[in-house]
């Protein structure tokens, strides 16, 4: 039974992980034996958060991957206004983090960048108007 609650747990982690969707169905099957996912759950939040910063470098000046643990990874982002933030990503979602204090969550990184950075916005609108001239 706890092999096919793996292989269950590992099939949804596997498509959670294609579609880009934060994923913590594993921590409901807590076996003694070795979870059989290809990327650990430390990694998951790491790998996500540092995909989704790299699909906006159009829209700020950097980002530095900073800590991850099993729960959560955490990134400093050096916006176009100049200013730092820290950014975390766990299973809630992202969110600004600033003296150990969490603020508000947002499900994607685009809307949180939105919601801090006026250059953000109009670099991302430069963005889609410059793909959408190549499509036409």
């Amino acid at each position: 039974m706890a092999s096919i609650m793996t292989l269950l747990a590992d099939l949804y982690n596997f498509c959670c992980m294609s579609l880009h969707v934060p994923r913590k169905l594993h921590s409901l099957f807590a076996f003694k034996e070795k979870p059989t996912m290809a990327c650990s759950p430390s990694s998951f939040y790491r790998s996500e958060l540092q995909r989704a910063l790299k699909e906006q470098t159009f829209g700020i000046q950097s980002y530095a991957l900073t800590s991850s643990c099993q729960e959560q990874a955490t990134a400093t982002i050096v916006l176009h206004e100049g200013s730092k933030v820290n950014v975390q990503l766990n299973i809630q979602g992202y969110s600004i983090v600033s003296n150990g204090t969490v603020g508000k969550v947002y499900e994607t990184i685009e809307d949180l960048l939105h919601s801090i950075s006026p250059m953000y916005a109009k670099k991302r609108q430069e963005e889609l108007f410059t793909k959408l001239s190549k499509l036409s």
